[in-house]
């Protein structure tokens, strides 16, 4: 092995400083080249070699670097453009390097420079920021996706939440292409860091969900959705409800009460003396940025746990988010935001000939419409400034139409699972049932029903307009406009059949009745507490039904993104278990359960189709899965759960004789009749 040529950092970045101003991305990779190859060359020739640790450390010469970022002095440029040509050789060289600069402590030389900056809107402080995300991703990647390492540091993982609760009470900073950049990049950090089931990301994610960090990203969705620095005033208030009343939340409150107070009313100053970027054109950045926030939300808030279980029990920590003071105040904005973001989208992308969208034309007409498009991201980077390499990474319109579809589903599902009755008792039936009742009134109360009818338009009506007062052409016609107009549908349906009826009782739910089994209720003069009460009991098999619609949902949105054919497959299956029409009503059973009459025709169609139907709310197993249990007396109709058995029982009551002495005693244990 010959001698090795440590990488001239010092006069790479000389030459970077005096030509950067000039020069596009691929000219200052051309210029990153000699670089890039011995940091290559240097690392292939090492890291198999005993003792290779020291011997890259020096082959590389990390002590410059280690040296020379802690010593930059932030209020010069030449500080921010010496992390911006570290950050190009890193992009452009192997994953490798970022793990030896990892291992050899370069992290630590990042923090000191981002605390000494001590202004988290400074470029110098955000291409810091830019550097860390690099290196710990490239290095995650390196070591198969493990981020133990970068969650073990708390130095770390506090810059991170730092600028997140920073950008999210300087709504003017986080609308800047360097606010947005910083924002989406600490996002990806959370979502990679809390995504993993390793101790400390484990860890993380628990500091996270302690200190109520997702009603902060909520507040940040909003604002990237809408545009607007108006619209954080209304969602950070609702925040403020839902606060984690824990050590660890207050703790980090205070530690970044100077921030709120002194770098926020800076930031928003400069942002508003530059009319440089409309909110406008960043459009497609801030729709990525609420995606890629509201998903991460809605991981933390449960949907993201291993092995989610779809019981009373298992949903119990989703129901408490969701009945928490302002959590529904807060998911309202970021759905109306990411739904007219779909429109507005689908329409750029009706109205754009863009080749690496469509896919279509010949190769010649793909490589010019490709060079078109460089022309004007060069044009659009001019324009953005000096500053322009903090914003957002760019992704095409396709993938960014996936992030802002499956960020709606996400929320969706947040919004909807926890109403899933599946108790295997009385208690778990009553209180599921609480839950919906009071999560119903809720949805009536914060505006959900005009939300959902706006959303139902925008997915389907040619004629709808989005927020900003654009008309659409044309229906909208992703992938999952069938499951968003079902569940805006259910959801404006249900929501007003309970909602209704308590608003004109005058019933109110508090945050103690909030964690009681069954709401005590406050009921308005001239309303009989008794009858309100009675009511709410007898709403139960509604409810039951509720849930049973929203596990179809479920599985529509799954079937969303199958192939074609095998999507096909499940619409047929999924066909062929439902009972409702189109408009997606509550479920109902193919005969009505008013007597023994009934109950004989219940019978008989169970009977027509194998008896596997649930008498109470008419559902089929799924394929594969066992049969429904028996009625443990006359063992003449099924039950899908304990909680339709306990709704049926009234009906059931008259017409359940005990089964005769001869009948088969074979199968699943059966549960116990809801007489006893």
């Amino acid at each position: 092995m010959g001698s090795l040529s440590a990488p001239n950092w010092k006069a790479y970045f000389a030459a970077y400083q005096v030509s950067t101003d000039a020069l596009t991305l691929d000219e200052r990779l051309a210029l990153a080249k000699p670089v890039i190859a011995l940091v290559d060359e240097n690392l292939d020739a090492l890291l198999s070699s005993p003792n290779s640790s020291q011997k890259v450390y020096a082959a590389l010469n990390i002590a410059y670097l280690n040296t020379l970022i802690p010593s930059l002095d932030a209020r010069k440029p030449e500080a921010y453009r010496t992390l911006i040509a570290l950050n190009d050789v890193l992009t452009a060289t192997t994953p490798r390097f970022a793990s030896c600069l990892v291992e050899h402590s370069f992290l630590n030389a990042i923090v000191r420079l981002h605390q000494r900056v001590g202004k988290m809107d400074d470029p110098t402080a955000q291409a810091a920021v830019l550097l860390l995300c690099s290196i710990t991703l490239l290095a995650g990647h390196a070591a198969g996706g493990n981020l133990e390492v970068v969650a073990a540091r708390p130095e770390l993982c506090e810059l991170f939440i730092s600028q997140i609760i920073f950008l999210a009470v300087t709504p003017a900073a986080l609308l800047t292409p360097g606010g947005l950049g910083t924002a989406a990049r600490c996002v990806q950090m959370c979502w990679e860091l809390t995504r993993h089931p390793t101790p400390y990301c484990k860890g993380f994610r628990e500091l996270l969900q302690r200190t109520d960090l997702a009603a902060r990203l909520l507040v940040i969705a909003t604002v990237a959705a809408t545009g607007s620095p108006a619209a954080a005033a209304g969602a950070a208030e609702a925040a403020a409800g839902g606060e984690a009343a824990t050590a660890a939340a207050a703790a980090l409150v205070s530690a970044m009460a100077a921030l709120e107070s002194g770098e926020g009313k800076a930031a928003a100053a400069a942002a508003n003396t530059s009319d440089s970027n409309s909110p406008d054109d960043l459009f497609e950045e801030r729709l990525s940025l609420a995606a890629q926030t509201a998903s991460l939300v809605a991981n933390l808030a449960g949907l993201g746990t291993r092995n989610l279980e779809l019981s009373a029990a298992g949903l119990a920590p989703q129901r408490a988010w969701l009945l928490r003071q302002g959590t529904l105040g807060l998911l309202r904005p970021v759905l109306e935001g990411l739904a007219d973001g779909l429109a507005e989208l689908r329409h750029r992308m009706e109205s754009s000939s863009d080749a690496r969208d469509a896919g279509e034309g010949t190769e010649e007409e793909k490589a010019k419409a490709k060079q078109e498009q460089q022309e004007k991201e060069k044009e659009r980077m001019q324009a953005l400034g000096e500053h322009a390499d903090l914003r957002p990474s760019t992704v095409s319109r396709r993938r960014l139409l996936d992030q802002a579809e499956g960020a709606v589903r996400n929320l969706f599902m947040l919004l909807g699972l926890p109403t899933v009755v599946m108790g295997s008792s009385e208690e778990d039936v009553v209180e599921a049932c609480g839950f919906v009742i009071r999560h119903a009134y809720g949805m009536f109360t914060e505006g959900y029903v005009d939300t959902m009818r706006a959303l139902r338009a925008a997915v389907a009506d040619p004629a709808a307009a989005s927020s900003s007062g654009r008309a659409f052409t044309t229906p909208y016609p992703g992938d999952f406009a069938d499951f968003f107009r079902a569940f805006a549908g259910h959801v404006e349906t249900v929501a007003p059949a309970l909602g209704v009826q308590l608003e004109d009782w005058g019933v109110r739910f508090t945050g103690e009745q909030a964690a009681r089994d069954l709401p005590v209720m406050q009921v308005a003069d001239g309303v009989d507490a008794r009858i309100a009460q009675s009511w709410l009991k007898g709403q139960i098999q509604e409810i039951i039904n509720w849930g049973h619609a929203v596990l179809n949902l479920v599985r529509m949105a799954d079937q969303a993104k199958m192939p074609p054919q095998q999507r096909q497959q499940a619409q047929q299956q999924l066909q062929q278990q439902q009972a409702q029409p189109p408009a997606f009503p509550p479920i109902a059973a193919p005969h009505p359960y008013g007597g023994p009459g009934a109950e004989a025709g219940t019978a008989a169609a169970g009977a027509a189709s194998g008896g596997s139907n649930c008498a109470s709310c008419g559902t089929v197993p799924p394929a594969g899965n066992p049969p429904f249990q028996h009625c443990g007396k006359c063992r003449t109709v099924r039950y899908c759960s304990r909680a339709c058995q306990l709704a049926h029982w009234p009906q059931h009551k008259p017409v359940c004789k005990p089964a005769p002495a001869a009948a088969p005693a074979a199968g699943a244990a059966t549960p116990a009749t809801a007489s006893g």
